[in-house]
């Protein structure tokens, strides 16, 4: 079976969050139970690491420069770099117009008019690097617009008669709004933004990928369950309950090659089920490197995560005051705006106390 995943972050490429471990992650998974896998992520340029997002401009072997794209009422052309992840080979789409600003995701029209380029030129590079994909997996708004297309412009093209489109929500909270009028821009009739993407007055590609994929995931059973809630849908959950049967919710897997103790390079000492050992001078590393107290027989609550409501944060931000009051070590390591009570927290105990706070 020929799989090819679409997505706008892949670790070790690009990483601003959870979907660029999903993107690195799966297609090697589905490399080694037989399936044709191949991955295809936009080539950022002119930054390095910016406000959390982390690239890497090791992007293997330039294929070629002459990626036909139409677009905007005319052709775009893109380059196209491969490298590859434990065999797996990785397509780059190279557009200075659209990825060489310095940054992963902006915001508004032009964000979505991006990532509406990027989406038309997956469809035209699966042309140049093989046969029609069985499946194409698309993963949140920033390809939502590649079932649309599929359902429009490529609606008659016999190279995707065969494919079909898996859409998985990562994050339904962003979902890549944009103004009706560019819909003749990026190539769509109003018949699409009239059911597919229209979206309280505006479109969304977060809808798109819903409504005109052939199937649809998200992280976990229950937050499948969660997201056909007007409480947790955001504004999607109609949409989503519309299309109950043809949703699933799949629990986000660990890359054990990757998130291994036993030979994790970055650790300061490794250690195994068997041997734990290791596990000291992991947290005597932690503590001495954020400038606590090295004791050892003390809790040490640790988070990585960024720091939003959606994430659950201000639970913890609740709790904070009792979990110092024990004499526990508290260490976050995060971005976002939600710092308010984690800045008080910081006031009240000194690093004695076992307080420390890293924002990226």
């Amino acid at each position: 079976m020929r799989i090819i995943l679409a997505s706008s972050e892949v670790v070790p490429y690009s990483k601003t969050g959870g979907l660029a471990d999903v993107a690195g992650a799966l297609p090697k998974a589905l490399s080694r139970i037989g399936c044709d896998a191949a991955v295809i992520t936009p080539k950022y340029t002119g930054m390095g690491k910016r406000h959390g997002d982390v690239v890497s401009h090791e992007t293997g072997e330039l294929l070629f420069s002459d990626l036909r794209v139409p677009f905007a009422d005319g052709v775009r052309y893109a380059a196209v770099w491969r490298d590859y992840l434990d065999g797996v080979p990785v397509y780059f789409i190279d557009n200075a117009e659209y990825f060489g600003h310095g940054y992963i995701y902006g915001s508004g029209n032009f964000d979505v008019e991006r990532f509406a380029f990027f989406s038309r030129a997956v469809l035209e590079l699966c042309k140049r690097i093989g046969g029609p994909p069985d499946i194409l997996h698309c993963n949140d708004w920033q390809t939502g617009l590649i079932p649309a297309y599929l359902a429009s412009a490529y609606a008659g093209d016999p190279f995707y008669w065969r494919t079909a489109t898996f859409f998985t929500i990562h994050n339904l909270a962003y979902q890549g709004h944009f103004d009706p009028n560019l819909l003749p821009k990026f190539g769509f009739g109003w018949d699409s933004y009239q059911y597919g993407m229209e979206f309280h007055g505006s479109a969304s590609a977060m809808k798109a990928g819903l409504y005109y994929s052939t199937a649809i995931s998200t992280v976990s059973p229950k937050y499948a369950e969660e997201i056909q809630t007007p409480e947790f849908g955001n504004k999607l959950d109609g949409l989503l309950r519309w299309r109950r049967g043809d949703l699933i919710g799949i629990l986000n897997g660990v890359d054990y090659h990757e998130w291994n103790p036993e030979t994790d390079k970055y650790l300061a000492a490794n250690y195994s089920i068997n041997d734990f050992s290791g596990k000291y001078f992991c947290k005597k590393a932690l503590l001495e490197n954020y400038h606590l107290p090295v004791d050892l027989d003390k809790p040490v609550v640790a988070i990585v995560s960024r720091l939003t409501v959606q994430k659950g944060i201000e639970l913890i931000a609740q709790a904070i005051w009792k979990i110092l009051d024990t004499g526990a070590y508290f260490v976050i390591l995060g971005s976002g705006g939600e710092l308010r009570e984690f800045l008080s927290a910081r006031e009240r105990y000194t690093a004695a106390a076992g307080w420390s706070l890293f924002r990226l």
